[in-house]
């Protein structure tokens, strides 16, 4: 049922690229990769190969300023700040890194995650009587505020409560009354800081408030492992000031002195001699997510400001089995939504697939909402159904704007936020077959079969001969990799199948070695889940797209293919 993907080549500049590796001292294909990323200069290519911290294009002075004041005059009245964080790993890395440095800096500071099931998405107003109990003065929320104009307006009514809001989600219509807003969006598109997340908003917060404002020399560069784990988690783009905070903090992250994260390395087995976006994404990420979607995200919170290894080890242990149970609770939903969809094909004729259960984990649909974008290449909503509240989440694919998609229909939600990539709401019960025939007409009309189109974006052509040790490791000074620096992709043709197999639990993925036609150049390759493409191996050639990773294993160190695509080659062809 999946459709083929269309192949989309960057255009060569094998002049300029020849000239600028030279000037750089790197391979022609890094620097080609460099030019196709929109890189044209000497001083850009340098600053994207070396990030540096040091930047001067932060947010408006005043905006820094307005924010700083408010929060000292918090800390000068000895009243508790009170954190408010999302339960995703962005919120909680944004909350652990203002905890931290609020209480280094010896402020009073309570925090407080949402649950996703009993609070919902967002900021609540039951948190006031906790407000008020602790005397807070100031409250902060992280990865949210932008969309809860309401609920602020509820939380200070009858108080003197102030509030912040570091956030990086759309805004909506009307924007709270709050005494300080840091948000990228109210940014122009092409500032250094517009892609940041909420974690990467909060260090640089704190980097003007306790450097340029305090005057202190608190050190804050052994907090950025916080930030790449949630910028990467949270699929930021890897470019301008993420990829500089990224690329930092991936070394500190590497280093596992945080007790918390080496404790959930250890849980998972991890073996690396480095942290990689990768291992980012696939180990550390989706066991601290775990937490949120299924349970109390409190725990990672905890896991991440614990200073105890034995406290670290249980909590980890305990992220370990939430995940575990994640897992299982998401094949669940994964195997309804596929029974829906056999049952029901006409609902793949719309530009929008929405689907709904009843018994479903309402923390494990986003997950499966982003499994059935990959396999349908369309948006993708699916509805958790509850007898008092039913929550969504959505995921986006190719230049579908998720949010402007949804916002269409924004009278059937209790609570609604996001971006372009994903979103949340939720409704009434009662409204949700309706919701489903109102959003899919919208999508009907708003989106076009273009919009829906996935394009393999491939840098450029590779002989099997280029595929070499070399390379691989050079490509690596390209990472972090992520969203707008995506891991380079390459194709290359009449690749010859001298050897292949079906391989993993359920035989989804594919083994293959591949040789050049004549059969001097040998490489292997793996293509995680290309099992439908075996039978195109039984051919003389075919063309591939791929990416090139160095392999180590057992000692041994050479270069391997991971499979995106194959194609029937010009060689098989009659």
């Amino acid at each position: 049922m999946a459709s083929c993907k269309r192949w989309s080549v960057y255009p060569s500049h094998d002049d300029l690229s020849t000239k600028l590796g030279k000037s750089l001292g790197i391979n022609p294909v890094i620097a080609q990769v460099l030019l196709n990323r929109g890189i044209r200069s000497l001083s850009d290519a340098h600053s994207f190969l070396t990030p540096d911290l040091s930047y001067s294009d932060s947010f408006p002075q005043e905006t820094l300023l307005a924010c700083s004041t408010v929060l000292k005059a918090a800390m000068d009245s000895g009243r508790p700040v009170f954190v408010y964080g999302d339960y995703d790993v962005d919120g909680m890395t944004s909350t652990t890194l203002m905890v931290s440095v609020l209480r280094e800096l010896g402020v009073k500071v309570a925090f407080y995650i949402p649950n996703r099931f009993k609070d919902g998405y967002g900021l609540t107003t039951s948190i006031k009587d906790t407000l008020i109990s602790y005397n807070c003065g100031l409250l902060i929320t992280l990865d949210c505020g932008t969309s809860n104009a309401a609920e602020i307006e509820e939380l200070k009514r009858g108080t003197d409560l102030e509030v912040l809001i570091f956030d990086h989600h759309t805004l909506p219509e009307v924007l709270p009354v709050v005494e300080g807003m840091l948000n990228p969006r109210l940014l122009p598109a092409t500032h250094w800081s517009f892609g940041l997340c909420t974690v990467g908003i909060v260090y640089d917060f704190l980097d003007y408030f306790v450097r340029q404002y305090l005057k202190s020399d608190l050190c804050l560069e052994t907090h950025l492992d916080l930030v790449a784990l949630g910028t990467i988690a949270d699929v930021a783009p890897m470019f301008r000031r993420n990829r500089a905070l990224t690329a930092k903090g991936l070394e500190v992250l590497t280093s596992r002195k945080r007790v918390g994260i080496n404790a959930l390395l250890e849980i998972a087995e991890f073996k690396g001699d480095s942290v990689t976006s990768r291992d980012v994404g696939f180990t550390i990420a989706p066991r601290l997510n775990a937490s949120g979607r299924i349970g109390d995200a409190r725990v990672a919170v905890d896991l991440l400001l614990s200073q105890d290894q034995d406290a670290a080890t249980a909590l980890a242990h305990t992220l370990n089995k939430m995940n575990q149970d994640r897992q299982a609770l998401s094949e669940a939903v994964m195997i309804d939504c596929l029974a829906q969809l056999k049952a029901n094909p006409e609902w793949l004729d719309h530009k929008v697939l929405v689907l709904s259960g009843t018994n479903w984990h309402a923390g494990v649909v986003g997950i499966i909402s982003s499994r059935l974008v990959e396999r349908f290449h369309r948006p993708v909503i699916l509805i958790a159904v509850d007898e008092k509240v039913s929550r969504g989440s959505c995921r986006s694919v190719g230049r579908v704007n998720m949010y402007d998609l949804l916002n269409r229909c924004l009278p059937y939600y209790l609570t609604f936020g996001g971006h372009k990539e994903a979103a949340g709401f939720s409704m009434a019960p009662e409204t949700v077959e309706a919701f489903k025939v109102a959003v899919r007409a919208v999508a009907d009309e708003m989106l076009t079969d273009q919009d829906l189109m996935p394009i393999l974006e491939l840098d450029l052509e590779l002989d099997i001969s280029d595929m070499t040790l070399d390379l691989a490791g050079s490509i690596s000074r390209l990472s972090p990799f992520g969203p707008t620096n995506p891991s380079p992709l390459f194709y290359a043709k009449n690749m010859r199948p001298i050897s292949f197999k079906t391989v993993g639990a359920n035989g989804t993925h594919l083994k293959v070695t591949f040789s050049d036609p004549a059969g001097k150049y040998v490489i292997d390759a793996i293509g995680f889940g290309l099992h439908e493409k075996l039978s195109l191996l039984y051919r003389s050639t075919v063309d591939i797209a791929c990416s090139l990773e160095v392999n180590r294993w057992q000692g041994n160190v050479i270069p391997q293919l991971s499979l995106i695509d194959i194609r029937e080659g010009e060689g098989s062809r009659g």
